[in-house]
């Protein structure tokens, strides 16, 4: 009998302790969710903007913790071409296409106060070989709900076989401003 009730109460306590943990895993500091047009003259790129691979970067934002879901739309000359990615902020992983379409990121995201980190590695084959760098990307929303600003910084580029020298390339650091459309 007593062992019962001692497996009783254990029971309801580890219920009561999860749904607790559960509510409080999944509640965000804030919603990204919205349409975002990136604003190219406040963004800085670290260098001439004319090289970029894209004219226009709009994002269509679906968050509900832990899932973040980020519809690219990515247009260059009047070709536009849209990219599907899922971000999970419980930190479990997640691999993703990379810009360019010609590689893959794969990463893990998580919550840093009211900031959105990303630390991974992008990797690209290039002929026999594969060209990696670590890359960070950190998603703030203004006070106002309507600017949402990602830091990125990635390391210099490595060669995964050595076939490659990319020691005259740095690293890079890249601002993305983007505003919130109605």
């Amino acid at each position: 009998m007593r062992l019962s009730f001692s497996l009783f109460l254990f029971v309801c306590c580890f219920g009561a302790a999860s749904a607790v943990a559960q509510t409080a895993a999944t509640k965000s500091p804030v919603n990204l969710t919205g349409t975002w047009t990136l604003d190219l003259k406040a963004s800085d790129f670290g260098g001439n903007k004319t090289y970029l691979i894209y004219d226009s970067l709009t994002l269509v934002i679906s968050h509900s913790d832990p899932v973040l879901k980020i519809t690219r739309q990515i247009a260059k000359k009047k070709t536009t071409r849209t990219q599907e990615l899922i971000y999970y902020t419980d930190a479990r992983g997640e691999t993703n296409v990379n810009l360019n379409e010609h590689g893959k990121v794969e990463s893990k995201t998580s919550w840093r106060d009211k900031v959105v980190g990303t630390d991974g590695t992008e990797s690209t084959p290039m002929g026999s070989d594969v060209i990696m760098g670590d890359v960070s990307d950190r998603w703030e929303l203004s006070d106002d709900g309507n600017t949402l600003i990602e830091y990125t910084s990635a390391s210099p580029l490595r060669s995964k076989f050595g076939k490659f020298n990319f020691a005259s390339l740095g690293a890079q650091k890249v601002k993305k401003v983007f505003r919130r459309q109605p």
